[in-house]
């Protein structure tokens, strides 16, 4: 059976921010292996970046999901804007200014998609339909 916190998410979101972290950390410590260090960079900027990006969206989301009040839910919507703003202006600075290596990045920006489909697919082979639609 899952288990729904308080806020009543799953606990999958979480689950899939640790599967994104120990997966970049693994292919981050890989490349250096090879001495792929821009490559190694890259990724590891833009897996974090993802991950943040993540976590972000699901404590607003969750907020926004909680929130009764109609100005707190309009207040909150303009927060995911504002946060939407915010990681098209790192994405600008990390790729134009800082100019780390563009197929890393969009390897470690992708390294969060793979841990939604991992976690996704741990659900749907565990049989537990019930926990894959309520996030945990």
């Amino acid at each position: 059976m899952t288990t729904v916190t308080a806020k009543g998410q799953g606990e999958a979101p979480a689950r899939i921010e640790r599967v994104a972290l120990l997966l970049l950390a693994a292919a981050t410590l890989g490349l250096l292996t090879l001495q792929r260090a821009p490559l190694a960079l890259g990724l590891a900027v833009g897996g974090l970046l993802g991950v943040l990006n993540f976590w972000a969206l699901r404590r607003l989301l969750a907020a926004l999901v909680a929130s009764a009040r109609p100005w707190q839910q309009a207040a909150l919507a303009g927060v995911m804007v504002l946060k939407l703003s915010a990681v098209g202006v790192a994405l600008w600075v990390v790729l134009r200014l800082v100019r780390v290596d563009a197929v890393g990045f969009l390897g470690g920006v992708s390294v969060v998609v793979l841990a939604i489909l991992i976690e996704g697919l741990r659900l749907a082979l565990r049989g537990d339909a019930v926990a894959l639609s309520r996030g945990g």
